[in-house]
């Protein structure tokens, strides 16, 4: 029987039903899941459009939008991070055969009202329909929900301020509808961090200034909530996949590596919550970004949540982190374009002498052609964990990896579209070593999206 502590594949044979361990056929499985992602997708199409029909189109003041993507695949044997594995993937197979998918991956509502010409109201809520392995928490999360204030000040500045739950403006991908990215299907590892762990709860001001074809934003930031931020990097890992962590839910770590950590650690809650405020300490981000002509856009970002790391709640620490975050997109007259990132920063908990301390690297570069509706894109990424507090092999945090990622994406109509994806992605963590697997592995996975926007 499968121990509900244990973050493990089953150990008894598929035939033997009376075991809660039990899976159907592969195949079977991949029908069944399937057929649930399409009646779910159904019943949400029927219910967005007949509210979309009732709102009033005229004044375009009140938008109701759905976002659904249904998803096929394949994977190769790794068990995904999300089921309890070591993979770094969204979707992975069961630790002993590859497998076959059929998912609703993203099923988001988009809201906003427009009170007037400087005043909004916009919200995200996902709906997963992901099978689970543990419980997360509610099916339904909020990923964003904030009031926008953006007045002109004059020909030559603006304001622009946000007030709520939001996305921080740090990736340069992400710039699609319900937060997705119009080059993949899953954004680099940088990014696929800041949807899980990273989030603003608090107000936003940014200074918007244009002279000729510059544009220029300085950007300032209060928050809390977000006191956890950084267990994942140092635990798991990195990861990429396209997942978003809604307001209320929680995330499921790594449970060997908590194993190794008990002799010195209180029992730490798992799943956790990663949107949590701990300490009572108001964390605080900046950026600057410079758009020009239309042909370069570019941003820096300062990140430091001012955690406490000897704060412990009964069930989760603080962890105090600090990033920085550089990022480039270049366009050129030909619809090539070339994007870059680069996140480098730190994570603590515990003390006087922190007791995990952990440096963590991630950059991509990506080259992205459009030719017609079609869109050709191929990504390089490369991670990194540096493990600074030296307690030895058996609580080693550190890990290195590359990820290449090529998409093809057709906009099949304005609001449609279908893309192919493949991931290869290598990395060496020696924490596998406790599980008796190669400290070494390789990832792959291919997924055919079909996308409806409402």
């Amino acid at each position: 029987m499968r121990d509900s502590t244990e973050l493990q594949g089953p150990t008894c044979r598929p035939a033997c039903r009376s075991c809660t361990s039990y899976r159907p056929a592969a195949s079977r499985a991949t029908v069944l899941r399937a057929v649930r992602a399409v009646r779910a997708g159904t019943l949400v199409l029927i219910v967005l459009s007949a509210a979309a029909a009732a709102a009033d189109d005229d004044s375009k003041r009140l938008r109701l939008r759905g976002l659904l993507d249904f998803r096929i695949g394949a994977t190769d044997k790794t068990e995904s991070w999300l089921d309890g594995g070591l993979g770094k993937l969204r979707y992975g197979g069961d630790g002993r055969a590859s497998g076959a998918l059929a998912r609703l991956s993203q099923c988001s509502i988009l809201f906003s009202l427009r009170a007037n010409d400087s005043t909004s109201v916009r919200a995200q809520v996902n709906i997963d329909a992901d099978p689970r392995s543990y419980d997360l928490g509610s099916r339904i999360q909020p990923i964003e929900a904030y009031l926008s204030y953006r007045p002109v000040l004059s020909p030559y500045l603006r304001l622009k301020t946000r007030a709520g739950l939001f996305f921080p403006e740090i990736s340069l991908e992400n710039t699609g509808p319900g937060w997705t990215t119009p080059y993949t299907i899953t954004p680099s590892a940088a990014n696929s961090w800041i949807g899980e762990e990273v989030r603003t709860i608090g107000a936003e001001a940014s200074l918007v200034g244009g002279y000729l074809s510059n544009e220029f934003t300085f950007t300032f930031a209060a928050y809390g909530y977000n006191d956890p931020a950084g267990v994942l990097l140092a635990w798991r890992g990195w990861a990429i996949h396209d997942r978003q962590t809604g307001a209320w839910e929680r995330l499921p770590l790594i449970r060997p590596a908590l194993y190794s950590r008990r002799g010195h650690l209180p029992a730490y809650a798992t799943p956790f919550d990663p949107f949590r405020e701990i300490d009572g300490r108001v964390g605080w981000y900046s950026s600057a970004r410079w758009k020009s002509g239309g042909w370069l856009d570019t941003n820096y970002f300062y990140y430091d949540n001012r955690a406490d790391p000897l704060a412990f709640d009964g069930s989760q620490y603080a962890w105090h982190t600090r990033f920085s975050n550089l990022g480039v997109h270049l366009s050129t007259p030909g619809n090539l374009d070339l994007l870059g990132q680069s996140m480098w920063g730190w994570t603590m908990m515990g003390g006087p002498t922190p007791r995990v301390y952990t440096g963590f690297y991630a950059n991509y570069v990506m080259l992205s052609q459009t030719w017609g509706p079609s869109r050709f894109s191929i990504r390089f990424d490369r991670f990194w964990n540096t493990d600074l507090d030296h307690r030895g092999p058996s609580d080693d945090n550190g890990e290195s990896g590359t990820g290449w990622t090529g998409a093809m994406i057709v906009n099949t109509t304005e609001h449609n579209r279908i893309a192919v994806e493949l991931i290869h992605l290598r990395s060496r963590r020696p924490e596998r070593d406790s599980q008796d697997l190669p400290v070494e592995a390789a990832e792959v996975l291919v997924q055919l999206s079909f996308r409806i926007l409402i």
